[in-house]
């Protein structure tokens, strides 16, 4: 009988160190979710500046174009 509780202790144990674990892994997981859509959003105001600076760049060559 003095193996029960020790067998007990050992699941209690066992049982804390798998919540510890999910609860590190529920952690990284929402942090990867976090920096994707930070990611996302630099792309995006990223690719609008692209967009204007091209459109820019264009309006320029078709002035300098035209002037010659």
């Amino acid at each position: 009988m003095s193996n029960r509780p020790n067998a007990a202790r050992h699941l209690t144990l066992v049982i804390e160190l798998g919540v510890i674990i999910l609860g590190v892994l529920m952690a990284l997981t929402a942090e990867s979710w976090w920096d994707g859509r930070l990611d996302r959003r630099l792309e995006r105001e990223y690719l609008q500046d692209l967009h204007g600076e091209m459109l820019a760049t264009d309006s320029a060559l078709v002035f300098a174009i035209s002037m010659d």
